[in-house]
């Protein structure tokens, strides 16, 4: 029946076709089988390997990012210096049918250990609309958003500490207008700020929205640049489970833990509704990418008899300048065959605590209420699969210390070494 109507690959890209504007974003959709090459295709999309029928593809990519020894500023400065293998993960992108396409993102870990990342089926019921179930990251957040290897910098801001990474659920997206307007809604497990988790900690479930808005969009070499704006919200209850208190820890771009709320017995819990609300912009222009985002989360906490709802509130401004010829873009810079790429980067973020958590929810001798991030960065693209990035970072601090006295200033230097086919 199909075949009488088209081939099963027009079909596919039939009803695929209205991808994103910006394919950095983790809810993008799985792209069609691709037919302009061999059966057996390797190329900077990655491995590809096609059926006969040109109706089913497995689309194979590598990444590998190594971070080089931090060049910590002060003998005060906490963490160690050292060698690592920050990330190394395999996504298997696979088109079963025209209307169902997986993917599956293990992580290897230094110590042997292999997990599920990603994991996740979409079914398309038109060319504007698909669901998607299963592990992937809820659409709450932008820089959360984007994939991990287009990140400006080696590691996302402080700002995104209000973000949830992993989460499981299903999730609706309808576009109006080949991607002009995007719509998202979905129901997840619901997991802590900052945090992952393989399953749910209680029955309730949270409800999550997205709106992105593309006024603006333009084609420059194969880059897509213009003006993006969008916005989203989160809302569901939060409840203990055992010695699992569902509150957040915030960590510094180095991994080092600058606040929690009181732990142990008789510590802080959350039990309560909890909503999260956020924007952004997205501006890219020529060789100029501007990014700014904020976000707003309010939780019920409660200790002993003590409840509370506090807010937590960040911001995260971003600049991006290539000093090459190549347009900038979300996915970084793109060099000729023969040539690289050179873009300087700063990003200024700030993560404010409400003054409800202190000091009944959280220490003011060991938790700073804010932390003020600056940074700097320059990005050397050898290839379009090949990235260098260096950074120069400082975490200020409001509070965290004893007698009123605030945690000390953070001052690193960070590179990586990206590679990915």
């Amino acid at each position: 029946m199909l075949r009488a109507v088209a081939r099963p690959s027009t079909l596919l890209l039939a009803s695929l076709l209205a991808l994103p504007a910006d394919e950095s974003q983790a809810q993008a959709r799985i792209g069609p089988v691709d037919t302009t090459g061999p059966a057996i295709h390797w190329d900077g999309q990655g491995l590809r390997l096609r059926s006969p029928e040109n109706d089913r593809q497995l689309r194979l990519r590598n990444v590998i990012q190594m971070d080089m020894p931090r060049l910590w500023i002060g003998d005060d400065q906490p963490g160690i210096s050292s060698f690592a293998i920050r990330r190394a993960r395999m996504t298997m992108d696979i088109v079963l049918h025209p209307r169902v396409s997986m993917r599956l993102m293990p992580e290897f870990s230094a110590n042997g250990v292999v997990a599920l990342d990603v994991g996740f089926a979409d079914v398309s019921f038109s060319r504007a609309t698909w669901l998607r179930v299963g592990r992937f990251r809820s659409p709450y957040g932008q820089e959360r958003a984007t994939l991990i290897i287009d990140q400006y910098f080696p590691e996302r801001s402080i700002a995104s500490s209000l973000t949830s990474n992993r989460d499981q659920g299903l999730q609706l997206t309808h576009e109006i207008n080949r991607g002009e307007l995007e719509l998202m809604g979905g129901v997840f497990n619901g997991v802590p700020d900052n945090a992952s988790a393989f399953a749910d900690a209680n029955t309730d479930k949270d409800l999550a929205a997205r709106v992105i808005w593309r006024p603006r969009r333009r084609t420059v070499r194969g880059r897509a640049q213009g003006l993006v704006l969008g916005s989203s919200a989160t809302r569901g209850r939060q409840s203990p489970r055992g010695t699992d208190l569902q509150t957040p820890a915030f960590r510094t771009p180095t991994g080092t833990t600058w606040f929690t709320y009181r732990t142990g017995v008789g510590g802080t819990a959350a039990d309560g509704w909890r909503e999260r609300a956020g924007g952004f912009v997205q501006l890219h222009e020529g060789r100029l990418s501007l990014n700014g985002e904020v976000l707003t989360n309010r939780a019920m906490l409660r200790r002993g008899t003590a409840a509370a709802r506090v807010q937590t509130s960040s911001w995260l401004g971003l600049a991006a300048w290539s000093l090459t010829d190549h347009p900038a873009s979300q996915v970084g810079l793109t060099p000729s065959r023969n040539g690289s790429a050179w873009q300087v980067l700063a990003r200024v973020a700030g993560v404010r605590v409400g003054d409800a958590a202190f000091p009944t929810f959280a220490d003011p001798a060991a938790a700073p209420q804010r932390a003020t991030e600056l940074a700097l960065g320059l990005n050397w693209y050898l290839q379009r699969q090949t990235k260098v990035q260096m950074a120069f970072e400082r975490i200020q601090f409001d509070g965290g210390a004893p007698g009123g006295a605030s945690r000390p200033t953070e001052r690193f230097a960070t590179a990586r070494l990206q590679v990915m086919f």
